[in-house]
């Protein structure tokens, strides 16, 4: 078997962290090396850092200083031993087959990446809805970038990666909100072969009462620094596919305002939504539902 390296970034968690870090040491892949990438640059929190490594067999990587999220997961990409790379965020977890059935999917499809659908949940463990990446059934090379600025292929926790091909693209961009939307760019641009597995493979938590780069203000900037980014891509697509784009953006403000219970502008990106493009909004409605029955 060949090895996979879980790359587990963390920071300011350590109860959450105990979850992640055992999610990957109870895989039922056998030979599985786990990296917590540690970036409190902060003696006290190493120490609890150090400790959840030594319990679960774990490699410690501390850093003298804050890389942020990107650099620090490329950080413990290039110290990594094994041929294939997964990442874990600290405050998720995943399911025991995960590795084993995504790394199956790379080698019977002669891949580069693979990519898989995600399950999200509140604080609580309640389940929120589940991501599906159904779009890419017999989706084509050429058609990738175009569903990726449609549909953002995102969260690293659903993505595997050949460790050379990860290299040849150069891994995160050293940005930190969004990284994951840039990371899927880049691997895209390299031109490799991409796989879809239809199985959500890890549960992740959509935080509303604290802060993080996924949650509250950081997610609505993310998502307003992103969308005039995604210009560049216009020629790509037909006006009317350029307004499932437009609908999308303002879709996920919506819900993003939503779960901070915001509902006067929550209301009023979800109107602009759906006056651009009601088939976009009733799909991505669908595609979590749908998903969520698997």
């Amino acid at each position: 078997m060949s090895r996979i390296s879980v790359i587990i970034s963390t920071y300011r968690r350590d109860e959450s962290l105990k979850t992640a870090v055992a999610s990957v040491r109870a895989q039922t892949y056998p030979d599985v090396e786990i990296l917590i990438a540690d970036d409190n640059a902060d003696p006290a929190w190493n120490g609890k850092v150090a400790r959840v490594a030594a319990e679960y067999g774990a490699r410690h990587i501390v850093n003298e200083q804050n890389l942020g999220s990107a650099r620090n997961r490329n950080h413990a990409a290039s110290l990594a031993t094994g041929e294939y790379l997964a990442f874990l965020d600290d405050d998720d977890r995943y399911r025991p087959d995960k590795l084993a059935r995504q790394h199956a999917c790379i080698r019977e499809n002669n891949a580069d990446m693979c990519i898989e659908d995600l399950t999200l949940v509140n604080e609580d463990g309640r389940f929120i809805e589940t991501r599906s990446r159904r779009y890419l059934i017999n989706a084509k090379p050429r058609d990738y970038m175009k569903l990726h600025v449609l549909y953002h292929m995102t969260s690293p926790d659903t993505l595997m990666f050949r460790k050379s091909y990860f290299e040849a693209f150069g891994g995160f961009a050293p940005i930190d909100l969004g990284d994951d939307f840039y990371l899927m760019e880049r691997a895209i641009e390299q031109g490799g072969t991409l796989c879809y597995h239809p199985y959500a493979g890890t549960v992740a938590v959509v935080h509303s009462r604290e802060s993080g780069l996924s949650s509250g203000a950081n997610k609505l900037k993310c998502e307003n620094d992103e969308f005039p980014y995604l210009i560049k891509f216009r020629p790509l697509f037909t006006a009317a596919e350029w307004r499932s784009v437009r609908a999308r953006h303002y879709a996920v403000v919506s819900f993003a305002y939503l779960r901070m219970k915001k509902y006067v502008p929550c209301l009023l990106n979800a109107a602009r939504a759906f006056f651009l493009s009601p088939k976009m909004c009733v799909k991505l409605i669908v595609d979590a539902k749908g998903g969520g029955r698997r």
